[in-house]
Order: C-alpha cells, then sequence, then structure tokens
C-alpha cells in the first residue's frame, strides 16, 4: 500500500509537471509539443486511475489496463507500431519553406521623375541643342530638369541662346528694309491689291512712274 501511495504521489507529481509546461507553450508555434504532452497527461491521469481502482480490478484487468497505458505512453513520445509489430519512432513531417515572392513596385519614384523631365523639356520653347544641353546637365548632376534651369550654367546659355535670338531677328529686319524694288522692270499686275503692304508698294511704283515720264 505504501509503495502503491508513493507511485501515485510521484505520477501527480509528474502530471502537475507536465500541465505547468503546458501552460508556457504557444498554442500556433508549438503544437506538435502540446500534443505530445498532452498525451503524457492523458497517460498519467489512465495510471493514477489505475492505482486508485487497482485493489478492485483481477489480474487479467490490471494487464489490460497496463497494456493500453504503455501504448497511449509510446505513442505520446512519437512511436507508433510498424508491419512487425515493433515500435518506430515515426518521422516528423517536413515542413515545406516556401521562397517569399518580392513583388517589385513598377511605379518605381525614379521612373516617374524621367517621365515628368522629359515632359518639361518638350514643353520648353528652345533650340533641341539646348534641351539636349539641358538634359545633359541635369543626369551628370542628378538632378530635376526644373532644377538645372534654375543653375547658373544653364541660364546662362538661356540668355545666350535668347540674345542671340534677338541679333538674328534685327539682322533680317533692318536686311528687308534694306532691299529696294527694281520698279523700272515692274508692272501694276506685280502688287498685291489685297493687303497694305501691296497698296503701298503700288503707290511708290506709280510716284517712280510719274517722275520717269516727266
Amino acid at each position: 500500500m505504501a509503495d502503491n501511495n508513493e507511485n501515485l504521489n510521484s505520477l501527480n507529481q509528474e502530471k502537475t509537471t507536465l500541465e505547468e509546461e503546458l501552460k508556457t507553450l504557444d498554442s500556433e508555434n508549438d503544437k506538435e509539443k502540446i500534443s505530445e504532452i498532452s498525451e503524457k497527461v492523458n497517460s498519467l491521469n489512465d495510471e493514477i486511475k489505475t492505482l486508485e481502482e487497482g485493489g478492485d480490478d483481477d489480474l487479467e484487468t490490471l494487464k489490460e489496463r497496463n497494456k493500453r497505458l504503455f501504448e497511449r505512453a509510446k505513442k505520446a513520445e512519437g512511436f507508433e507500431r510498424g508491419e512487425d509489430g515493433k515500435w518506430v519512432k515515426k518521422p516528423k513531417p517536413i515542413t515545406e519553406i516556401k521562397p517569399k515572392v518580392i513583388e517589385k513596385v513598377v511605379t518605381d519614384e525614379s521612373v516617374i521623375n524621367k517621365v515628368l523631365d522629359k515632359r518639361e523639356l518638350e514643353s520648353l520653347d528652345m533650340s533641341d541643342t539646348l534641351k539636349k544641353e539641358i538634359e545633359t546637365y541635369a543626369n551628370l548632376k542628378g538632378i530635376s530638369v526644373k532644377k538645372a534651369l534654375k543653375s547658373d550654367y544653364i541660364s546662362f546659355l538661356v540668355e545666350k541662346e535668347e540674345k542671340d535670338k534677338k541679333i538674328d531677328n534685327a539682322s533680317l529686319g533692318s536686311g528687308r528694309r534694306g532691299v529696294k524694288k527694281d520698279y523700272e522692270n515692274m508692272k501694276s499686275t506685280d502688287f498685291d491689291m489685297r493687303t497694305p503692304e501691296g497698296k503701298a508698294e503700288f503707290a511708290k511704283w506709280e510716284d517712280y512712274t510719274r517722275k520717269k515720264l516727266g
């Protein structure tokens, strides 16, 4: 009887230890461990019940109960019976590790900036040569077209191009004014009387003709 009580105390102590361990486990990450410990606790409960009620059972009943307890304990430890009836360690399932798929964001900020810079260049009222210079400068400095336009270097080029345009326009205007009409070889039908310029030139031709005839 003393041995029986001693075994009961030992089993109850082991059961309490396992139940405390269960409380520390995570239900998601420690599923396998929880299953094993739960099986052991159930096995211990059966053993405790057997010891507590063993005095009233016959020998065959005790043997059958002990056999079931042994099998449950082996299963709790991760064993299973093979085809030959022997207990073998059950292999742990291999967890497939799926590689993480990293999706690249297509709307990259650098791509968007390039599109905006291209539109900015196309909208500028400048020569293609100057636009190319602005693009090259922006890429070299790693800045946007808008910032490049504010730089001293590009501002100088823009100002120079505008001055050159004014000089060219002035030269063309003075050249037009310096051209003299050859009224000697002109006829009245050579003038476009639908425009003010044509009428003015016709009046000058008439004046030249009258002076020539005396």
